[in-house]
């Protein structure tokens, strides 16, 4: 019989990680507030996305579980880098490039949705496609992540693919 121990992160304080007062600066990274139950720490990354607080944050958990303390698992995630095609930033001519084309989802999407909608630029264009593997929620998903571009504030959607037509009719 092993042992184990159970760790919560979240958004409320029943969790025993939990993440607020997220800002998102779109492809300069992110803010926020991790609280644990004894005190509260100021975190900053260099990451695109705001959903990453919640993945350094678990990160964050586990260092203090082998023993690193929260501000060095924090000074480390400072160096973090994604993987490719996730939220991955580049310029060329003046023009920034948000590749977040890996294997997506719905949530996944509507996060990138949000960095580029933070990002700074003259004019936001969104270029999607097919989320595939979805079945009989495809249309639905589709649909979703196309009103949450337009709510987002996004200058232009271009939808490419079968099921990107219903991103494109939202």
């Amino acid at each position: 019989k092993g042992e184990y121990a159970l760790i919560t992160v979240g958004d409320d304080s029943r969790s025993n990680y939990y993440v607020s007062d997220i800002s998102d600066f779109g492809d300069e990274g992110i803010n926020y507030i991790m609280h644990t139950k004894d005190k509260a720490y100021n975190i900053s990354l260099p990451v695109a996305g705001a959903h990453n607080a919640y993945n350094a944050t678990l990160a964050i958990a586990v260092g203090e579980l082998i023993g690193i303390t929260v501000e060095e698992a924090a000074g480390g995630l400072i160096n973090a880098e994604l993987t490719g095609k996730r939220l991955n930033v580049s310029e060329h001519n003046g023009i920034k490039i948000i590749d977040d084309s890996y294997n997506a989802c719905e949530i996944s999407v509507k996060s990138a949705i949000n960095t580029l909608a933070a990002t700074k630029g003259e004019r936001k264009v969104a270029i999607l496609g097919d989320i595939l593997g979805l079945e009989e929620f495809s249309e639905k998903a589709h649909r979703s992540i196309g009103k949450h571009a337009c709510d987002s504030g996004v200058d232009l959607v271009i939808a490419i693919g079968g099921e990107a037509r219903f991103i494109a009719d939202e």
